[in-house]
């Protein structure tokens, strides 16, 4: 899914720390909020990462910037990985209001969204948009995602890649 040399960005979270181990080889420009997708990535590999200024909130591993998260508009990215709170019928949802606001700049810093979400997250949906199908290229999901919910990326052109 990654190409060596690219430049992605990673947003932090349980599912999306799971698919760096992937990444070790590929020499890639990684740009992430989570400090323990970075602190794996330095051990791990010889990708480069790059990490925004901020705070650490222990309980989620994340760095948030409380400014203006001015890092990630220097950044222009290939892809966006990213984990979801939930898969409406509107779009992807999250559940934090802290987070959507830099979710929606790395979303708009790349050219292709890439959404990893287990099929749970088809049966419920976060309060706070953040994005609608239009914008969402490829959903990694796994055997469990209901057939509605394939009709419904399927008729929005969003690629479906079960593992």
């Amino acid at each position: 899914m990654c190409l060596r040399g690219e430049t992605i960005i990673i947003d932090g979270g349980s599912t999306t720390y799971r698919m760096v181990e992937f990444l070790t080889p590929l020499k890639l420009k990684i740009i992430t909020n989570s400090f323990a997708i970075a602190e794996y990535l330095v051990k791990h590999s010889e990708n480069s990462v790059y990490l925004p200024g901020g705070i650490i909130f222990p309980e989620s591993q994340l760095i948030l910037d409380p400014f203006d998260e001015d890092m990630y508009r220097n950044f222009r990215a290939s892809k966006v990985f990213m984990g979801v709170g939930g898969i409406g019928t509107q779009g992807v949802t999250n559940k934090a209001i802290n987070l959507i606001r830099v979710e929606r700049l790395m979303i708009d810093q790349a050219d292709k969204l890439i959404i990893l979400a287990d099929s749970s997250k088809f049966e419920t949906a976060g309060d706070l948009l953040l994005c609608g199908f239009d914008r969402i290229a490829v959903i990694i999901t796994d055997s469990g995602i209901p057939e509605e919910a394939k009709g419904l990326l399927k008729a929005h052109d969003v690629e479906v890649v079960i593992v």
